[in-house]
C-alpha cells in the first residue's frame, strides 16, 4: 500500500528536479542581457526624473555622487618596489 505512494513521490521529485534544472539553465543563459537591460532602463528613468525635477533629492544625490567621483578622496602614489 505504501509502495505506490512512495513511487509517486519519487517521480514527482524527479520531475521537479528536471524542471528546476531547465529553469536554472534558462536563467543562466539570459542573466547578463537582462541585467544590462534593467540597469540601462533604471538609469534612464532616474536620469529623466532628475532632469524633470531639478533641485530635488534625486538630482542632488546624483550631483553629489558625480562630484565626489570627480574629486574623489586623495590617492597615494603607488609605492615603488624596484629601485
Amino acid at each position: 500500500m505504501a509502495l505506490p505512494i512512495f513511487a509517486e513521490l519519487v517521480l514527482d521529485g524527479a520531475e521537479a528536479l528536471g524542471a528546476g534544472s531547465i529553469v536554472h539553465g534558462v536563467y543562466e543563459h539570459f542573466k547578463e542581457p537582462v541585467k544590462k537591460l534593467v540597469t540601462d532602463e533604471a538609469g534612464k528613468l532616474v536620469g529623466n526624473y532628475a532632469r524633470n525635477n531639478p533641485g530635488g533629492i534625486v538630482d542632488m544625490s546624483l550631483e553629489s555622487a558625480s562630484t565626489y567621483r570627480k574629486m574623489g578622496p586623495p590617492r597615494k602614489p603607488p609605492r615603488r618596489t624596484c629601485r
